[in-house]
């Protein structure tokens, strides 16, 4: 068994984004260190695509048309937008990088 599972797979569904921070796939809910964050549809969405495409850098376009499920036209600032505020929502999300012009990744 790889670090990944022993960390990411520890009770099945709850999904470790980095030590304190849980999403909660039944639920669809986001957890830091201990306590719920209140996050939109969309907000729980993008952590969990970042999530499970971890390593990879998803593109404005490609978060825009899974998330929003609309054609992308101009959607690259709706995306940041979101993630601006769930940066403000949570204090650790050190996890996800902005790729400047590209988009964002989750690294480990």
């Amino acid at each position: 068994m790889n670090d990944t599972n022993i960390f990411n797979y520890v009770i099945p569904g709850i999904l470790m984004l980095q030590p304190g921070v849980w999403l909660d796939e039944k639920r669809r809910s986001v957890w830091e260190e201990g306590r719920e964050i209140s996050v939109t549809r969309r907000e729980y969405e993008v952590l969990h695509m970042l999530f499970r495409n971890k390593g990879r850098v998803l593109t404005y376009e490609q978060i825009y048309t899974r998330v929003w499920k609309e054609e992308y036209y101009e959607g690259r600032n709706s995306v940041i937008c979101l993630m601006s505020r769930l940066r403000k929502k949570m204090k650790m999300v050190s996890c996800i990088s902005s790729i400047r012009e590209i988009g964002y990744m989750y690294q480990i």
